[in-house]
């Protein structure tokens, strides 16, 4: 499920799923102070009326809806009413405020459809994805520790796997835990991580 408004999906992509599926432009931007999204296209009389009735309500049109989802503000249909002593009461219109959000709901299940539709699409999306979030791997240190001589130890004493490679780790990082159970060598790891680093 991809949801309209991550930041890393940018303003162009937003821009042509209103193209394509609310068939009117729009210009959208992202502050870069507070990442919210500014979309700016036609009202109410600009959208096509099946739009408007596929994805809008009556107190709010598609691109308001969008807007919302994209800034993950939840949306609420208020109503205000005068009253005889010349205050006014405001109160939350529940059916209105469902019917709005489960357009919302509608927008967001088009929005994952839509971006699905592409292979090229889902290509460009996926590499973006993984440059930005998927593309750190933790360091294996097994290979250092086996190349580790470990001079003036014991003979008698062959370090397991695991000690080689938290040692190395040790001698690279600026900080180790050895997380290793009672009776694993936990003792012997660290003073051979002493004598490497002396």
């Amino acid at each position: 499920t991809i949801r309209p408004g991550a930041g890393w999906l940018g303003s162009e992509l937003h821009a042509q799923f209103v193209r394509e599926v609310f068939e009117f432009h729009v210009t959208v931007e992202q502050s870069v102070t507070d990442g919210a999204w500014v979309v700016e296209g036609p009202g109410r009389a600009g959208t096509p009326a099946h739009v408007l009735f596929q994805y809008g309500t009556e107190d709010r049109t598609p691109l308001e809806l969008l807007t919302a989802t994209m800034n993950n503000r939840p949306v609420t249909i208020w109503r205000t009413e005068k009253l005889t002593s010349g205050g006014e009461r405001r109160w939350q219109d529940m059916p209105a405020t469902a019917a709005a959000r489960e357009k919302v709901r509608v927008i967001e299940a088009a929005f994952t459809t839509w971006v699905h539709a592409d292979e090229n699409r889902v290509t460009e999306l996926e590499t973006t994805y993984n440059v930005l979030f998927n593309s750190y791997r933790a360091p294996d240190y097994s290979t250092a520790g086996t190349r580790l001589s470990l001079p003036g130890l014991n003979p008698e004493l062959v370090p397991h796997p695991y000690q080689r490679a938290a040692v190395a780790q040790a001698l690279t990082s600026h900080t180790v835990l050895l997380d290793h159970v009672v009776g694993a060598g936990k003792t012997g790891t660290m003073v051979m991580t002493a004598m490497e680093l002396r």
